[in-house]
């Protein structure tokens, strides 16, 4: 049953005078809402458009009768299919500033109307918006790369929006360094950490947010070898955005490069010009992203903040 479908049968549902179905005033006819909830994003199902299910009335699952006379329940087949995605959305842990982000509000034009667009945003929006449509778990995944502010983020999280909810894929977005906190806090708790990494290293669809962010210590180099290279192996899609170059730094490298890179101090404007993926995380890491997602650049993009300020 369609979502159309489900506004237009739901008993007592919002109609207009000419007996077309009218939006849910909560959730716009969407069936579900998300919100931000401390660190992550969260989704539910619309309660009002639950209790107009046709099938289960908002229960969740419905009685069926077997030949013997006997009833069990199973999975409302109206809408359980939602509750499974929104399920997956809210395990993906996508943070909370972008719960609410897709493909459809990504700004990619100064002027729609003119066609003016900003840098090449337009044709990467593009080849994320094939790519989703398209998307089949084992297929190749992207790289990211550009500066500060460019929509990066955005991008890849519209992505597991739409291939949770849309598609019903299991997803998991995590930021580096968030990641290598979790671990700390597991060793330091004495928590199975590998836990953690295993079900990175198994999850259909990962998504790596800042990737070479972090202290570039031996321990942080092992933790994201150790990650990718399982992935690697096993052919899973991964999803990558970074502001460093891969291979060729823009300037040549002065000092070990070795500490914390900030992204909010000058000194991560100079580590981005003068290192590179290869100097941040290793030869052999990158030569296996290579082959696990494809290159994008964001070329000639400015930081979309200063966009947001200057033209709203």
């Amino acid at each position: 049953m369609t979502k159309q479908q489900w506004m237009a049968q739901a008993p007592g549902g919002d109609r207009a005078s000419g007996g077309e179905a009218r939006k849910c005033p909560r959730c716009q006819g969407k069936l579900l809402i998300t919100r931000g909830e401390v660190d992550y994003a969260v989704g539910e199902v619309c309660s009002r458009c639950a209790e107009s299910c046709p099938r289960c009335s908002g229960e969740g699952h419905i009685f069926v009768e077997h030949p013997g006379g006997y009833m069990t329940t199973q999975e409302c087949p109206a809408c359980g299919g939602l509750r499974r995605r929104v399920q997956l959305f809210n395990q993906a842990r996508l943070p909370a500033r972008y719960h609410n982000k897709g493909l459809e509000d990504f700004k990619s034009y100064l002027n729609p109307t003119l066609r003016q667009g900003i840098g090449n945003l337009p044709e990467v929006r593009g080849v994320i918006y094939t790519l989703v449509n398209g998307f089949i778990p084992g297929d190749k995944g992207l790289l990211l790369i550009g500066p500060v502010g460019t929509g990066k983020t955005h991008l890849v999280v519209a992505l597991v929006r739409h291939l949770t909810l849309e598609k019903g894929i299991a997803c998991r977005f995590i930021e580096f360094t968030h990641l290598l906190g979790e671990l700390r806090q597991a060793f330091e708790r004495k928590d199975n950490a590998a836990d953690l990494l295993d079900r990175l290293s198994t999850v259909p669809v990962l998504v790596i947010d800042e990737l070479g962010k972090g202290r570039k210590t031996d321990w942080e180099l092992s933790v994201i070898d150790e990650l990718i290279s399982k992935r690697y192996n096993r052919c899973l899609s991964t999803f990558f955005t970074s502001n460093y170059e891969l291979d060729a730094p823009r300037l040549p490298a002065s000092g070990s490069g070795r500490g914390p890179v900030d992204t909010a101090t000058p000194d991560f404007q100079r580590a981005m010009d003068t290192e590179s993926l290869v100097d941040r995380l290793g030869a052999s890491i990158v030569s296996r992203i290579h082959e696990m997602a494809t290159v994008i650049r964001m070329q000639n993009v400015p930081d979309h903040r200063k966009l947001i300020a200057a033209y709203g």
